[in-house]
């Protein structure tokens, strides 16, 4: 165990994100019986996303999560004991989050003790707090894992177990105001110094570590208690300390997903996370591992032309009315995306657009179910009407009435185009009204994939080509269908009715 880092609780921020998405693709998904959003962008690319995401945690975690409580006193607990209720009894690797050294990693054991139920809580004996990870109970966390679970670990533990040498020292009374105080908060070093704590160790930089791990006692501590870091020391690591490579890379764009390009319009491939090996901490050995099997996801994305007719265009009205707020949507992405080396402002910014977009959607679902459903179909054609893009303002914007017109297959709506060309034009057909109800076969050209119908004959002869689909027409599924035809001037509107 040579890092803190080798056991690793995600960012609580990220994890919500990871969370909320996976929720809005779960209902998307549920609803699709038809699968006919299976290759919108906005679907193919939170399913990358949160993909990339498992590639990642598996890289610089193992997959390991933690299970997180907030301490609370009970001074009858004895030496590395804790009550947690909710938790079966029994032995746990346990830290006080975030960890100061390898040392705050411990075997507490799980004792069930009548009259503490409160769930969400782990109850410690104060001074086993104090002395084993630096805890008190103001809004401390503390994270378990069963042995079971992590059995390398936990052995590693038994055999050089080692009493925290971080002390907690005593707080010291805040001076100013309550603004000055909060100001100064919003000046928190713990990610800076947990940064330069994990490169210590990866790095063989040993002379630092107890240094720092007091540090991040004293981060922690620094809303509550008038404790100032020791910037000199800081300022001198961080001069000291080289870059490691995995650290660094973890965050930048394109590790184990691809991700779209505004400037260049398109969407760039995938790469494994860099590890060159110069290191010989656990990470970068985990992370050669897991990019030796890693494998990028192959799916394919339609344009968003192709989904237009899942809602039917509403008034002109309304359309003009929902292009005015996605644009607004769209400058609030834009803003965000200037934002490339600042990567908290431009997920604070893009946060803010989402909430925006469902707020609105609350709003107009508050004043009727027909006014929600009238604003999303102008929404859905606002937000469909180029080649680039996700469309997700419609996705934050009207997510139920989304999922609700799932349940009918829309997308069966096709345009045909040249039948004039084919062997239908040495019929009486004149492009005017004409309606047939027929078979026919949907397939895909090998020579430039485009989608054409055949239409099958009662005969034994061959199908013939009827003509090609439209290229913005709907999401094509190849198969046999019986088809309503009905020509329109030079195209055909075909209605899949039946597979």
């Amino acid at each position: 165990m040579q890092t803190e880092q080798w056991v690793k609780v995600d960012e609580p921020e990220e994890e919500r994100e990871e969370e909320a998405d996976g929720k809005i693709l779960s209902e998307i998904l549920k609803h699709d019986i038809y699968g006919q959003l299976l290759e919108h962008p906005y679907v193919v690319r939170k399913i990358e996303d949160l993909v990339r995401r498992r590639w990642l945690t598996l890289a610089t975690s193992g997959g390991i999560n933690f299970s997180s409580f907030m301490a609370q006193p009970c001074p009858e607990l004895g030496k590395l004991e804790m009550c947690i209720p909710e938790m079966p009894q029994g032995e746990y690797v346990g830290f006080r989050y975030p960890i100061r050294d390898r040392n705050d990693l411990q075997i507490w054991t799980n004792k069930h003790i009548k009259g503490l139920n409160q769930q969400g809580t782990m109850y410690v004996n104060p001074d086993e707090a104090r002395d084993y990870c630096g805890m008190d109970f103001d809004g401390d966390t503390f994270c378990v894992k069963s042995v079971k679970k992590l059995p390398e670990i936990a052995k590693e533990i038994r055999q050089h177990h080692i009493k925290p040498t971080t002390y907690k020292p005593d707080k010291v009374a805040v001076q100013g105001t309550l603004a000055e105080v909060a100001l100064r908060s919003t000046e928190n070093q713990i990610g800076l110094i947990t940064y330069y704590l994990a490169t210590a160790w990866a790095t063989g930089h040993h002379q630092y570590i107890a240094g720092l791990a007091q540090e991040v006692q004293v981060a922690v501590d620094r809303l509550k208690s008038d404790l100032s870091h020791d910037q000199a020391f800081l300022d001198e690591v961080g001069k000291s300390l080289p870059k490691l490579d995995w650290l660094i890379d973890r965050k930048k764009q394109g590790v184990y997903g691809s991700y779209y390009d505004s400037k260049q319009r398109c969407k760039m491939p995938a790469r494994t996370l860099v590890a060159n090996g110069e290191y010989n901490d656990p990470i970068s050995f985990l992370i050669q591992s897991v990019n030796a099997i890693w494998q990028p996801v192959d799916l394919h994305e339609r344009t968003l032309l192709e989904f237009r007719e899942l809602f039917v265009k509403p008034s002109e009205i309304l359309y003009k009315r929902a292009i005015a707020r996605r644009d607004e949507y769209t400058s609030k992405i834009r803003e965000a995306m200037k934002l490339s080396s600042d990567r908290e402002s431009r997920k604070k910014i893009l946060r803010a657009a989402v909430e925006w977009a469902k707020g609105l959607g609350e709003k107009l679902r508050e004043k009727s179910e027909k006014t929600a459903q009238t604003c999303s179909a102008a929404m859905w054609q606002a937000s469909h009407n180029g080649d680039h893009g996700t469309a997700s303002v419609v996705f934050n914007m009207f997510l139920p009435e989304v999922c609700d017109r799932l349940h009918d297959n829309q997308l069966m709506r096709l345009q045909v185009v040249g039948a004039q060309y084919g062997e239908l034009a040495s019929t009486n057909w004149t492009g005017n009204g004409e309606h047939a109800c027929i078979s026919i076969v949907v397939s895909q050209r090998e020579q430039d994939g485009r989608y054409q119908i055949e239409v099958v004959r009662n005969s034994r002869k061959k199908p013939y080509l009827l003509g090609l689909v439209a290229k913005d027409s709907a999401k094509v599924i190849v198969g046999e269908y019986i088809a309503s035809l009905t020509t329109q001037q030079k195209t055909i509107v075909c209605e899949l009715v039946a597979a």
